[in-house]
């Protein structure tokens, strides 16, 4: 439930830099329009849709001059909300309270058809269901929604979230956290950090918090400026349906896509990369109809959730901040 800054940040450069935003609309000296679209982290499999249709030109076909940059601190809501950015890449979660503000902002596809966060812990501690987190030292990332999230599913298979060591901390090594003062390391995605540790050596246990449709958040997702959208249609129709094509290919074909990958970003470890494409191919579509979609009665549930649980203090009106028209 973090944002996943900090274990590549500083050894990580774009290939394709990252550049001055570009105001809405405007054209590229070959007549293309240019549109800013801001990353949530630096490059990773999350993004190798992306990188599939920069590489084979489906942006080009389309018209578009696509320019990545790296996030601020606080994500790539603010940028996108204030209009300095185009499209963006956050989590459904963070999103709320965004929506919540009037925040300008809609969010247009998919990335994965389902939350893959996880926990994870040492194989040696016997954590195998979240009733097992009773005693044991939990890090997590200091947000209530995460701490709502963690005690819900420990109390929903039946043990005592009070009988959990919380312990407030940004884990920056999931690896040396694991080995060193920690039980749990909670808001990693398994398709990176999970597979770090694996490729590190260690035998893990992982548990997912997808517990229930109501933690299924969609995480990552595209999200696009309101009033860019709505001058834009055909723009931003034209960039989803791209990008949709870059997906369905790297769901198909894992070893091109981490090819494709590593060929652009070529600082990244080739041998994660690999490892998480093979993980995370498949998980691109997985049971949504096509890439992108959205099934927002599960959309609307996890709003429903963060407002019983005290997230949010007053309940999101229906299918808030969400639309399926670009990805259709």
């Amino acid at each position: 439930m973090r944002r996943l800054f900090g274990i590549l940040m500083s050894v990580l450069l774009f290939v394709i830099s990252s550049v001055a935003i570009t105001a809405c609309g405007k054209q590229s000296s070959d007549g293309l329009e240019k549109l800013t679209v801001t990353l949530d982290w630096t490059p990773n499999t999350n993004h190798s849709g992306i990188y599939i249709a920069l590489d084979k030109g489906y942006y080009k076909d389309a018209g578009l001059d696509i320019q990545l940059q790296q996030p601020p601190e606080d994500g790539a809501t603010g940028l996108v909300g204030s209009g300095k950015a185009q499209i963006g890449i956050d989590y459904q979660e963070y999103l709320a309270h965004a929506i919540l503000k009037g925040a300008p902002i809609t969010t247009v596809g998919a990335i994965m058809a389902h939350n893959t966060s996880c926990l994870l812990s040492l194989k040696s501690k016997n954590i195998e269901r979240p009733r097992d987190l009773e005693g044991k030292r939990f890090a997590y990332d200091g947000t209530d929604a995460g701490l709502a999230t963690y005690k819900f599913m420990v109390r929903q298979d039946g043990g005592d979230p009070d009988k959990v060591k919380w312990i407030n901390m940004m884990v920056e090594n999931v690896v040396a956290a694991l080995k060193a003062d920690v039980d749990v390391v909670s808001g990693i995605y398994y398709g990176w950090e999970g597979l770090q540790a694996k490729l590190a050596g260690l035998d893990t246990n992982v548990m997912y918090t997808r517990t229930s449709n109501e933690l299924d958040f969609y995480s990552p997702i595209f999200i696009a400026n309101n009033d860019w959208l709505n001058s834009h249609k055909e723009v931003a129709r034209k960039f989803t349906q791209a990008t949709k094509r870059g997906y369905e290919e790297a769901a198909k074909n894992s070893e091109e896509a981490a090819n494709i990958l590593i060929k652009h970003v070529h600082e990244l470890d080739g041998q994660l990369v690999r490892e998480s494409q093979n993980y995370l191919s498949p998980k691109y579509v997985d049971d949504a109809p096509s890439w992108g979609v959205f099934d927002l009665d599960r959309w609307n549930k996890s709003y429903k959730w963060m407002y019983a649980n005290g997230l949010l203090q007053k309940q999101l009106p229906e299918n808030a901040g969400v639309t399926n028209e670009f990805v259709n």
